[in-house]
């Protein structure tokens, strides 16, 4: 898999290898045409209901900068396999494949494009075959942890929800004036900066178990056109979702430090602000949570505990694929990934170890929900 290079948007040559794979070990395969030369896996073992779904995907960010080999060939350095997407997230997927291929029961498997991007396969998939998913009572993602420091030491982990993200759109208007008598003008930028100077004093709201949201800017856009005062200017926010925060209620917070700024004279009144969600073709991921209390969880917490002889609860501050199956089809998701560090870095590596085992609990879990 780490050979055949799967940068989005160019997942096709892995789409197609997985697709013969999988068929070749007795397995119902079905691709989703999501956008031209894009397609979704849909796999399924055993003819009766199957009950658990792995959830993964199969692009990867580009390479980054420094790597110490060919990032498209397997390196091993004692347990570590290093190679881009070994551990984001080919490593995973290649314990769920092991894991369906050694156990007998009913299991399903969807292997989507793009999460690396803005989710287009998962949202396909949720959108045009819901009643594929008829039946599952739990969905695990062998996605690894990113971004706390424990997937590297420890792969008796599991994640029971996200945050979520939006990104904000701010158009500020002022008024054009002629370069000499700047002060019968208003200045967009001067204006925009302002703004983003009280980023900080927008509301941020704070879950127990999600953590505080965040925010920073992401790009501002402004010019004079020749002699003239500048009258328009723009920025990006991105900001991390807790619940019950959404994309809409964002916009809200931040418009209302926009109004906050001019009764109180930061900025002009009469500058016009406009706030609202960045256009994109997929929406932005809301958070979600898996109640740990759910039958089904608390039955793969004691196979964890019994495979591992402990195990850790975490919650993760990214968004992926699993906000989008999690709030489309409500049902518990969890993620449990190998071993392994630097995702969307240079010399990313996976424990071979980790791998290998993390398919023997797989098989386990889908013995006890089946």
């Amino acid at each position: 898999m780490v050979g055949i290079d799967s940068t989005f948007p160019n997942e096709a040559r892995l789409c197609a290898f997985l697709s013969d794979y999988l068929s070749g070990v007795g397995m119902k395969v079905e691709t989703q045409k999501v956008e031209d030369g894009r397609f979704n896996i849909f796999a399924q073992k055993g003819a009766g209901e199957a009950h658990v779904l792995f959830l993964g995907h199969i692009d990867t960010v580009p390479a980054a900068a420094g790597w110490s080999s060919d990032p498209c060939k397997i390196r091993r350095e004692g347990d570590k396999l290093h190679g881009l997407g070994c551990f984001d997230m080919k490593g995973g997927i290649s314990s769920a494949i092991k894991s369906i291929e050694e156990t007998a029961g009913s299991v399903k498997l969807l292997l989507c494009i793009d999460e690396e991007n803005i989710s287009k396969g998962a949202w396909k998939a949720v959108k045009d075959r819901r009643e594929w998913f008829e039946g599952i009572s739990l969905v695990v993602s062998p996605e690894p942890i990113l971004d706390n420091g424990m997937s590297a030491k420890s792969e008796n982990i599991i994640t029971l929800g996200s945050g979520g993200r939006v990104v904000i759109e701010v158009d500020v208007h002022g008024r054009s004036a002629h370069q000499a008598r700047s002060e019968e003008g208003i200045n967009a930028i001067e204006e925009m900066a302002k703004i983003i100077s009280n980023i900080s004093k927008m509301e941020l709201r704070k879950h127990d178990k999600l953590g505080k949201e965040e925010i920073f800017v992401r790009m501002v856009e402004g010019a004079s056109k020749g002699l003239s005062v500048p009258e328009d200017a723009r920025f990006e926010m991105d900001m991390r979702l807790v619940p019950p925060s959404s994309a809409n209620d964002a916009v809200g917070r931040l418009h209302s430090l926009v109004e906050e700024l001019k009764n109180k004279g930061v900025l002009n009144e009469r500058a016009e602000v406009d706030v609202k969600v960045k256009a994109r073709e997929t929406p932005y991921l809301e958070p979600y949570l898996t109640d740990i209390k759910n039958r089904e969880v608390a039955k793969v917490l004691e196979v964890l505990g019994s495979h591992y002889g402990s195990y850790a609860v975490s919650y993760d501050r990214s968004v992926s694929d699993e906000n989008v199956i999690a709030n489309s089809l409500k049902v518990p998701v969890m993620r449990i990934g190998p071993k392994g560090s630097g995702a969307h870095s240079k010399d990313e590596w996976v424990s071979y170890g980790s791998v290998r085992d993390l398919a023997k609990l797989y098989a386990e879990i889908i013995e006890r929900i089946d």
